[in-house]
């Protein structure tokens, strides 16, 4: 390698670092931006709500429900992504990436998102209960009873609002090692709602094909790392990681003595 292709990989570099620990500091603003982005597709809803358009309701409901899984499948994108970015960063021998750690900013993202998707998702049940059926009780119980996809929409949401309610700190702290099984459940919760979005589409539309592969994609990936106890990328468990700040400390003292 001659001098300018090392200079152009120092620089490269360099510029990645740059903005790997901007991003890493920049978490509360990245965080507002998520709800930014949510605030504006609100809106958009609104606008689309007081429109002249046909079938607002079917529209309505379609977009609530795209922008829930979006959100959906964005979270279940977070742990891959960090366990790829770490591996990346290694093999490139880049000095911030290489560990679990200087990728929590994005293990800290995904509560936000989370919040986001359940926002959509019971936004998408209110237009349900408000503009198909009035508040109906008995009518919406018999509706679930009658078509299976609505059944399989009240799981969803049920599924949503305990990973929801769960997901603050203190409750964290209260669960200990409960809330890590719970919190799987989103495993469960994105298959349901793939059968939900695939059962209550017209004959011949095929939108949910694409989505069902990358959550399907995303799942064997969890079940690959998995099997992969004796990799050293293997003990990333989804979770924020701790700076192995002890040991070094333990280090400089041994050789400080010796």
């Amino acid at each position: 390698m001659d001098l300018r292709s090392r200079w152009l990989v120092f620089t490269a570099s360099s510029i990645v670092e740059h903005w790997l620990r901007f991003f890493s500091k920049s978490h509360a603003f990245l965080s507002n931006s998520i709800y930014l982005v949510a605030m504006l597709l609100s809106v958009y809803l609104c606008m689309v709500y007081f429109s002249s358009a046909n079938n607002v309701y079917q529209l309505l409901m379609k977009l609530t429900g795209q922008y829930a899984l979006i959100y959906l499948v964005i979270v279940l994108t977070i742990t891959p992504l960090r366990r790829w970015a770490v591996i990346a960063c290694q093999q490139c021998k880049l000095s911030y990436g290489k560990r679990l750690s200087d990728w929590n900013w994005l293990i800290k993202l995904r509560r936000s998102l989370g919040m986001v998707c359940t926002f959509f998702a019971l936004v998408h049940l209110y237009f349900y209960l408000w503009l198909d059926f009035d508040w109906l009780w008995q009518d919406i119980v018999w509706d679930a009873n009658t078509r299976p996809f609505i059944a399989l929409g009240w799981i969803s949401i049920g599924l949503l609002c305990l990973l929801a309610l769960t997901s603050p700190d203190v409750i964290q702290k209260v669960l200990k090692r409960r809330w890590r099984q719970i919190h799987r459940c989103i495993y469960l919760l994105a298959i349901v709602v793939l059968y939900h979005f695939g059962m209550s589409e017209k004959a011949g539309s095929n939108d949910v094909t694409s989505w069902a592969i990358i959550v399907a994609i995303l799942l064997l990936h969890r079940v690959w790392f998995g099997l992969l106890k004796s990799s050293k990328n293997a003990a990333d468990d989804g979770m924020l990681a701790q700076r192995a700040k002890s040991n070094r400390r333990a280090k400089h003292h041994v050789k400080k003595s010796i």
